[in-house]
């Protein structure tokens, strides 16, 4: 959460906003999928709560998107688990779209928001590309450290 809400200094260009990752999506995604008993859509959904809070963007927004994401991750949890890296990475990215085109229409209802930005595009592709990262760091993790 911290890095979803950390800022970009103020003489960064205005297309590196635009491809700010997802990165708790990409940490729940990769926790359904490993661990779905212990990852649920209630704690997801919390931690979308912390999200909205910190980032400022409507409350329960990011909650809802984090919760269905997690979802959809628990309910394929079966054909997930055989896919390879890169066939989740796409999954990573298929869904990070679907979560922002949510994300983007209920901004766009609320406050007038542009639709059809390169912000509508970017943090998917960027999350697609962190995830392979995050899997393999969290890998690392859980076989020195096992989950008991």
């Amino acid at each position: 959460m911290a890095l979803a809400a950390a800022r970009l200094p103020f003489d960064a260009p205005d297309w590196l906003g635009w491809c700010r990752p997802d990165w708790v999506l990409a940490v729940f995604f990769f926790w359904a999928v490993a661990t779905p008993d212990r990852v649920g859509i209630v704690s997801a959904w919390i931690a979308g709560l912390f999200v909205d809070a910190i980032i400022g963007t409507p409350l329960g927004l990011s909650g809802f998107c984090l919760a269905l994401a997690t979802y959809l991750a628990k309910r394929f949890n079966g054909r997930l688990v055989m896919f390879s890296l890169l066939q989740r990475t796409l999954a990573v990215l298929v869904l990070a779209e679907a979560v922002q085109l949510i994300h983007r229409s209920v901004l766009t209802f609320i406050h007038g928001v542009d639709w059809l930005t390169p912000a509508l595009f970017g943090p998917a592709l960027a999350t697609a590309v962190v995830y392979p990262a995050i899997s393999l760091g969290f890998v690392a993790l859980t076989v020195r450290y096992p989950v008991r």
